[in-house]
């Protein structure tokens, strides 16, 4: 029988989905759920962590199917800040590490439940050790890691009053000023020989309530871009005097107590400081201890050094990052950057979080720990890039990572967004480009989040965790259209401000007002396939369904006592004949609802609500989702296909959630159009959909979303033309 599996994450992009687990060393799919939002997972899951191993020799996956994969859009800085490495820079592909369809289908202890993490293909579970030797002069650190998460952010180069604008944009405060050395104005330009540094210091941040995250260029280049050194005369100490310079110009501009970031990205091909064989990392692990040695003989000094591949040099074959480490003795931040791009196929926020993000930060996350180290994120952000691989305005990439840093197990000191545009790459959250990404940072990172989160004395009617009595995943044959019992009112029509090109049906087929004090049980079952069944991990029960002065009212009493109705005249609830249609040609079909959604003190959509239709064979049959609540706002989806399903959709807006507003769509046999209060959201869905769908309606809980307890949905009435 459906059980509360842990592990099992709701699906960002709609309410089914469907899991891949190592079963006896196979990959093993988990029964889908066959249009209910149960599960079934088969008998005999473990569920411990298994201890990390690399894979034998035998087993080394083939090269990832990707063209000229390119990382962080890091700084390469000059006097005046702007001359950012604007060309998309390019790497080798050499595969991945830890592919989904080889690592091991075990979560990792600390991954929390609100990770909304994609589940269209395989759970990434356990970690894989890297491998190579790791020097380790000594395993001192500059002391304990950092309570709590420190937020920072990149803006522009020495650029004070930029920062404050992100504070007040994001409703943030943070306390970290990223920032880059000018990599291409020579030596001098890089160790401040003569003032050269005095724009970005004592005319930049000196005196600021900043904490500097630093990028350190390794080896300058002239502007023209002619390297002004190599790593291996580096590691033989031909340069130790620029950083001895340097060192004495940050302490004497009150800079002593930042955090330095030598050669950051040195994984990839862009800097002048590239160490992509086990050579070049060699020398560079050796180079960075010159340099420690070198700044931490200088007078007054605090400084931290942070080591600072990118998240992806920790999850590529071929490449051994831990060759360039330099040793404990040298290190007190092992940082990673990780922007929201992938070349992955598809290339979706799912697939991105799932086999690209969240594998990198996991294995980054067990080199740290194996180091005693914490993690610094001193990069990420959404992004846009000219060759098409970034992610654009995805908030659950947002989301999955406010979450992952916040963790205490994964022990991240310091983060720093990288809010900035150039030519051939767009981070900016706050530019007007990314609205959902910038609400979800805001509610995660905003002064105002707590308000976002409201709770009750009063006890909930319930706490039972019963789970579903049924045990069936067999999907009814039935495909008959049953009547409506419920009288149809006069007089009523969609409501569509603009209708030119749409061919929209008048006649009332069904037409609930809820107005008559009980819940017509002939039309509608207060549950889904009896009262218990699970939802979401939300149990849904009868007693929290009823009828008055505001309409249907779905309560969500806790995590674990919401409200459902369905209209599934296969459902075998006794007496209950309910509802199903389908367009035919010619003969589309409005369904409209009018309901006001629970939402919090800020006005954002509260926990996770949802009126939607359904077929009796998921996703065969499809499934339209007209509104579902998500991450405080709103949201359409189409689900259909074969297997695991396809999602199509996008967000909605509508005054963030608060009041009363309907919510419609147009299905005809060629495709699905949606409408918030009157207006279209989104193009036209091209899609043929021709199997009955019944209706549902529900008010349950995510841990992810904006938590309001207890909370009601209140549905004024339901109509559906044809």
């Amino acid at each position: 029988m459906a059980e509360n599996f842990t592990g099992w994450q709701r699906d960002p992009l709609g309410v089914h989905e469907y899991r891949y687990i190592s079963l006896d060393g196979k990959p093993t799919r988990l029964v889908s759920d066959g249009g209910r939002r149960g599960y079934d997972p088969p008998t005999g899951i473990r569920t411990e962590r298994p201890a990390p191993a690399e894979h034998p020799k035998e087993e080394i996956l083939p090269l990832r199917p990707v063209s000229d994969p390119v990382h962080s859009a890091a700084t390469a800085v000059s006097r005046l800040g702007q001359d950012r490495c604007e060309g998309i820079r390019s790497r080798s592909a050499r595969g991945s590490r830890l592919l989904p369809a080889r690592v091991s289908a075990f979560v990792r202890a600390h991954v929390k439940e609100s990770w909304r993490k994609p589940v269209i293909g395989v759970v990434i579970c356990a970690l894989m050790a890297i491998g190579g030797e790791i020097a380790t002069a000594s395993t001192s650190g500059n002391g304990p890691p950092t309570p709590t998460l420190q937020e920072g952010v990149y803006v522009s180069a020495a650029d004070p009053g930029g920062i404050a604008s992100f504070a007040a944009a994001t409703q943030t405060d943070p306390t970290i000023a990223s920032d880059y050395l000018p990599s291409n104005s020579f030596w001098d330009g890089m160790d401040g020989s003569g003032g050269e540094l005095a724009w970005i210091l004592q005319n930049g941040w000196s005196g600021t309530p900043y904490t500097l995250s630093l990028g350190v260029p390794m080896i300058p280049t002239s502007p023209s871009g002619v390297p002004q050194g190599t790593l291996a005369n580096g590691a033989a100490g031909l340069y130790d005097n620029y950083f001895v310079a340097l060192g004495q110009n940050l302490v004497a501009a009150g800079e002593s107590n930042i955090y330095l970031r030598l050669g950051w990205e040195f994984d990839g091909g862009w800097y002048a400081w590239s160490a992509t064989t086990p050579e070049e990392e060699a020398d560079y692990a050796e180079y960075f201890r010159q340099i420690v040695e070198s700044m931490r003989a200088v007078p007054g000094e605090n400084f931290k050094f942070v080591w600072n591949p990118d998240a992806e040099a920790f999850n590529q074959l071929g490449y051994n990052v831990a060759l360039a480490y330099p040793g404990n003795a040298y290190v007190d931040y092992i940082g990673v950057d990780a922007y929201d791009q992938t070349w992955v196929t598809p290339q979706t926020p799912i697939n991105e979080w799932n086999e690209t993000t969240f594998p990198d930060l996991t294995l980054a996350d067990q080199f740290a720990q194996e180091q005693g180290k914490p993690l610094a994120i001193p990069e990420w952000g959404v992004a846009t890039r000219s060759d098409g691989h970034g992610l654009g305005d995805d908030p659950r990439y947002i989301t999955n990572m406010i979450d992952w840093m916040e963790d205490p197990a994964n022990d991240v000191a310091y983060e720093s967004y990288f809010d900035y545009d150039g030519t051939a790459q767009s981070d900016a959250i706050t530019d007007g480009n990314f609205p959902h990404s910038l609400a979800a940072f805001i509610y995660a990172f905003g002064s105002n989040a707590a308000a976002a989160v409201t709770t009750s004395t009063n006890p909930p009617t319930t706490t039972t965790t019963s789970p579903p009595t049924t045990t069936t995943t067999s999907p009814p044959t039935t495909t008959t259209t049953s009547p409506p019992t419920t009288a149809p009112s006069s007089g009523t029509s969609p409501i569509i401000n603009d209708r030119s090109g749409f061919d929209v049906p008048t006649t009332s087929v069904f037409d609930d007002e809820f107005n008559t004090g009980s819940l017509n049980t002939s039309v509608w079952s207060p549950d889904w396939f009896g009262s218990g069944t699970v939802s979401n991990g939300t149990v849904m029960l009868s007693s929290n369904v009823s009828v008055g002065a505001n309409g249907l009212a779905l309560q969500l009493n806790s995590p674990q006592s919401g409200g459902l109705v369905s209209t599934n005249p296969d459902d075998n609830q006794p007496g209950h004949r309910g509802f199903q249609i389908a367009p035919t040609p010619g003969a589309p079909v409005y369904v409209e609802f009018q309901a006001t959604l629970p939402a919090t003190a800020n006005g954002q959509v509260a926990n996770w609500p949802a009126l939607w239709l359904d077929g009796q064979t998921w996703p065969e049959d499809g499934e339209i989702d007209v509104m579902e609540g998500g991450y405080g706002y709103t949201a359409y989806h189409v689900h259909y296909g074969t297997g695991g399903g396809t999602a199509q959709g996008g967000t909605a807006d509508v005054n963030n959630g608060a009041g009363t507003h309907t919510y419609g769509v147009l299905w005809t046999t060629t495709g699905l159009t949606f409408f918030y209060d009157g207006a279209q959201v989104g193009p036209t869905i091209n899609l043929s959909l021709t199997s009955p769908m019944y209706l549902l309606m529900e008010n349950s809980y995510s841990s992810a979303d904006p938590t309001v307890l207890p909370a009601t949905m209140d549905v004024r009435y339901v109509r559906v033309w044809n």
